[in-house]
């Protein structure tokens, strides 16, 4: 683990880092202490970060770096379609009172077992990542990536939220959230940036991820095995898009 006082991080940091979200993803299944739902949660978020980490490595380690990354990325999509029916269900008691719109909150049979495959191969994704070698290069090349990181974020950022296309928006939305955990990172090490930059970005994550969700919701109004759900209040497409407006506005107010 980092050490707790402020410095510049190394490459030390940044392998433990990882290590450590590796290693929290691989016992989140496997203990009572979360929820299914939070479980898959955490496994995803903690995969993520280590993802995101594990896109600054530098020449010498990038081979394997990459190789690792697509490896943990495999793992997190392999548990999307569960974390889709978590994220749906919420966002349907979210738009509508009625108490007819129910999805089961527990996971059936078989994604409980896509969770217990998961965690398996997070153990083995674990022992392989600790033989991973030191970087040859000077710790100057971490920061340096980083704000490589934040330039490619910000040219992606839309200039009119009102008019852009979700496509455009998850674009910029997936750069932000490796920023995300840039800066969660180099905070952990230098005390920086400031709080209030953190919680802004925080706050976008968040609302950019609702509009993920909302899209999403939309689009599982038209498959067939969900139309039912739909159907028993027909206004929740409706008030998904709506609110999806309503978030663009926001952002174009704050752009």
């Amino acid at each position: 683990m980092p050490s707790n006082s402020p410095h510049a991080p190394n490459w030390a940091d940044w392998l433990d880092v990882i290590f450590e979200q590796i290693n929290i993803a691989s016992s989140a299944g496997s203990t009572a202490e979360h929820t299914q739902g939070e479980a898959i949660h955490l496994v995803r978020s903690s995969l993520k970060y280590a993802c995101a980490l594990l896109r600054l490595a530098p020449p010498s380690i990038r081979g394997p770096a990459k190789m690792h990354r697509k490896n943990l990325q495999k793992i997190a999509r392999r548990l999307s379609r569960l974390r889709d029916r978590c994220v749906l269900r919420q966002t349907l008691i979210s738009l509508s009172k009625n108490s007819q719109i129910q999805l089961p909150d527990e996971l059936t049979f078989e994604e409980r077992r896509a969770l217990d495959r998961a965690t398996l191969r997070l153990e083995e994704a674990k022992s392989q990542f600790s033989d991973i070698l030191h970087p040859n290069e000077n710790s100057d090349v971490l920061i340096r990536s980083i704000k490589r990181f934040k330039n490619k974020m910000q040219t992606r950022e839309p200039r009119d939220w009102n008019k852009a296309t979700i496509a455009k928006i998850h674009a910029y939305r997936s750069a932000l959230i490796v920023h995300s955990c840039h800066i969660r990172f180099l905070n952990g090490a230098t005390g920086k940036p400031k709080p209030d930059y953190i919680e802004k970005i925080g706050k976008l994550r968040l609302r950019l991820g609702e509009i993920n969700d909302l899209d999403r919701l939309v689009s599982f109004s038209r498959q067939g095995r969900l139309q039912k759900h739909f159907h028993i209040d027909s206004s929740i497409v409706e008030k998904a898009e709506m609110r999806q407006q309503k978030i663009r506005k926001r952002l174009q107010e704050k752009a």
